[in-house]
């Protein structure tokens, strides 16, 4: 609980950044669009609510293969602290996406570089929107996880005390997908938007391997992460190139300093 409050008070303490902000990018508009993203389920279409069928159901049938899967996983115990995997874990550390947006948005400040400051901005919206989601879902949902039982369909709903019912879905990965998916879709270079999922996937593989969640947590915890990046960047992007034309040719030389 220490450790959440004290993170908790360095992510406060990042809006100061955008304080020093000019017209775009600022405070008031984090909270403004903080605000929206709360209220967005009411304004789905047809095809959200069909997304959010595909991937429950998706998350549902890989239950039933989690058990086989965690078994396969925990026959090999050579790589637990390997480099890669470590790799995956810090990626989908909290710390390390306030960390990724504070160093985006103190340069797009000080440079006053509009499109590393976009993206330092989302990096913290997409971290304060997937906490808020997964503080939700982790409790409502009271998953066990894979190294305190062998049954993937042990559930103990609106259990808030112990983080060992907080399997699903995976809050790594969801921060992992979601931080990946910003930086990729703020390049217009199709070899870095790929190479730019690869930590977000070792992350999934990671939580896995260690043992720390079950295969269909890592699977939610991706969708939520692409969603929830995609939504931001979509709303921002739409903003811009209706605000300002030539939006496009930034994105061009974007993720440089």
């Amino acid at each position: 609980m220490k450790k959440k409050l004290n993170f908790t008070i360095l992510l406060l303490l990042s809006f100061t950044f955008f304080c020093y902000s000019q017209n775009k990018y600022d405070t008031k508009q984090f909270f403004n669009e903080y605000v929206n993203f709360l209220t967005q389920p009411k304004n789905w279409a047809t095809e959200d609510y069909i997304k959010l069928l595909l991937v429950g159901g998706g998350t549902y049938s890989l239950m039933h293969l989690d058990k086989p899967i965690k078994n396969f996983s925990m026959t090999d115990r050579t790589y637990d602290n390997a480099f890669l995997i470590e790799t995956g874990r810090i990626w989908g550390e909290p710390i390390t996406s306030f960390i990724v947006g504070s160093i985006f948005t103190m340069h797009g400040i000080a440079t006053d570089n509009v499109v590393n400051k976009k993206i330092g901005f989302e990096i913290y919206q997409s971290l304060t929107y997937n906490l808020s989601a997964l503080a939700i879902l982790k409790n409502f949902l009271g998953r066990v996880r894979p190294n305190m039982t062998d049954e993937p369909f042990d559930f103990q709903p609106f259990y808030f005390k112990l983080e060992d019912y907080w399997s699903l879905p995976s809050g790594h990965t969801t921060l992992a997908f979601s931080m990946s998916t910003i930086l990729s879709k703020n390049t217009t270079n199709k070899d870095l938007k790929v190479i730019i999922y690869i930590p977000a996937f070792l992350t999934a593989i990671s939580r896995v391997y260690q043992n720390y969640h079950w295969t269909s947590d890592v699977f939610l915890g991706a969708c939520l992460g692409y969603f929830v990046g995609e939504y931001i960047c979509e709303i921002h992007n739409k903003e811009e190139i209706k605000e300002q034309p030539n939006f496009n040719n930034l994105i061009n030389v974007n993720i440089g300093f």
